[in-house]
């Protein structure tokens, strides 16, 4: 029509030509009760349900209404997933969080993907809101959730179906959610005349299209369980509501969302008796506040040497010094906690506790003090051996005294014995303890950690020694050596 209208403007005939189609759709809803796509005002859109849908995964769903997809997924994890966000006043951690992914292809199009848009944050906070409710306590479940919706069509509220997939994955991942949430969006048609005055009936949409959303009056999305509502969104393109439009599109919005929680209950009533095999098993200790140095280890030594020595799959700390630990083994579990338990519980020694910074054995295994004879303590600076408790790691070997040739060895050391029999002077910085430590009377250690800070590592006739890098004055150090 542009080249025979050349003096009109294009948005004044796109907007008259909506005006015309809000005006034919509201005619038929008035007239005929029925909608654009034949439904009748109140119907939603058949539903499919496809749960556990992907078998790796901790728990997912296929739920589809109409011309609406959505693939949710469940994965659960320790106190070490919680989705961590920066605020203005420091940091804030959530146990339960809920991403939503709405690709250019759902609707028919192309385009760049890339981090989530203004419009995904929004919706993915919406349909999270709808959950939260029904999610357990921590001290019920002490899983971290994380909810997935990924959205493969969309034609009419796709946040309404990522609540109502998000829901039948928790419980397909068995997550003991307190009740079942499902989501509806309402939508509203008026008569508009060429004042702009709205008619005072206007026509409640249950279960929209995404061209009635287009050309309607309202976009009022609801979720919530069969005892109430848990959260809502209301988008208008009027001046408003009366009270009776509201009250009617809420007990609408109420039949419709007890509609598809019947249809959710058909395929799953209840989530699973027990978690997958693919979820690592939880359990939560705690200790004092004092000892998380000492778990933790300097560098963090010694937390990495608990996960990898018992296999765990993660290990949390938290500041009150509540531990949460991880494994798809639960014997493994409760070996790791009596050994942390034991480590915290254990008496300091001199050299300074496993946590802190002036050494201590830092090893996974447990470890005491043995002190040299007195015929052997010739000097000062030398070190007592401490000794390793009998379960050492199977893939470390234990040298013991039956393994060593004394003779060989003490003959290659023989220097370095002669420096530390000198009774007059101290041993000097760099003194090699190899020799001692090959005396009978002595044991030797090999651990998985070294954190002892007085002594740096080297390698002498095929074994691990140590020399020291300063003396002590109280003619004691504490010493742990790995392979």
């Amino acid at each position: 029509l542009e080249p025979e209208y050349p003096d009109t403007n294009p948005d004044l005939i796109r907007s008259a030509f909506k005006t015309l189609l809000q005006r034919k759709m509201y005619t038929k809803a008035k007239t005929t009760n029925t909608r654009v796509d034949g439904r009748k005002l109140d119907v939603v859109r058949p539903i499919t349900i496809e749960p556990s849908l992907l078998p790796s995964v901790h728990g997912s769903s296929l739920f589809t209404r109409g011309e609406t997809q959505a693939i949710a997924t469940a994965t659960l994890g320790d106190a070490g997933m919680r989705q961590k966000i920066d605020k203005i006043d420091g940091l804030f951690q959530k146990r339960f969080y809920l991403q939503y992914t709405f690709p250019p292809s759902c609707v028919g199009e192309t385009g760049r993907v890339g981090a989530p848009g203004r419009r995904e944050v929004g919706h993915g906070n919406l349909a999270e809101r709808a959950l939260i409710p029904a999610i357990p306590s921590e001290e019920e479940f002490p899983y971290t959730i994380r909810v997935e919706s990924l959205i493969t069509e969309s034609h009419g509220s796709s946040s309404m179906a990522s609540v109502c997939g998000g829901t039948l994955a928790l419980m397909d991942a068995g997550v003991p959610i307190k009740r079942p949430v499902a989501g509806i969006a309402m939508g509203m048609l008026l008569d508009v005349d060429e004042s702009d005055n709205q008619d005072d009936e206007p026509v409640i949409l249950s279960d929209i299209l995404g061209t009635e959303d287009a050309l309607g009056m309202m976009d009022f999305k609801v979720a919530g369980d069969r005892e109430g509502i848990t959260t809502f969104q209301l988008d208008i393109k009027c001046e408003g509501l009366t009270l009776n439009t509201m009250a009617k599109a809420l007990e609408q919005a109420r039949l419709g969302r007890l509609h598809i929680l019947d249809k959710m209950a058909e395929v799953l009533p209840e989530p699973q008796s027990e978690l997958p095999p693919t979820v690592p098993r939880l359990k939560s200790f705690s200790i004092d506040e004092n000892s998380i140095g000492k778990v933790i280890g300097p560098g963090g030594k010694q937390i990495r040497a608990i996960i990898e020595d018992f296999g765990l799959t993660n290990m949390d700390v938290g500041e009150d010094g509540t531990i949460q630990i991880s494994s798809m083994n639960t014997t493994v579990l409760d070996e790791a906690i009596a050994f942390v338990q034991n480590l915290v519980t254990a008496s300091p020694r001199r050299g300074g506790p496993g946590g802190g910074g002036g050494g201590g054995s830092g090893g996974v295994k447990q470890f005491e003090e043995l002190n040299a004879p007195e015929d052997e303590k010739s000097l000062s600076g030398y070190c007592s051996v401490v000794s390793a408790d009998n379960n050492i790691n199977n893939n470390a070997s234990h040298v013991s005294n039956d393994s060593i040739s004394y003779r060989s060895a003490v003959s290659t050391m023989e220097t370095d014995m002669e420096s530390l029999a000198n009774d007059d002077d101290d041993a000097p910085a760099g003194t090699s303890v190899a020799a001692a430590l090959l005396r009978p009377s002595c044991a030797f250690v090999r651990s998985h950690s070294l954190t002892t800070g007085l002594m740096s590592q080297s390698s002498v006739a095929g074994i691990s020694t140590h020399r020291l890098t300063q003396p002590r004055d109280d003619d004691e150090c504490v010493f742990s050596s790995r392979n």
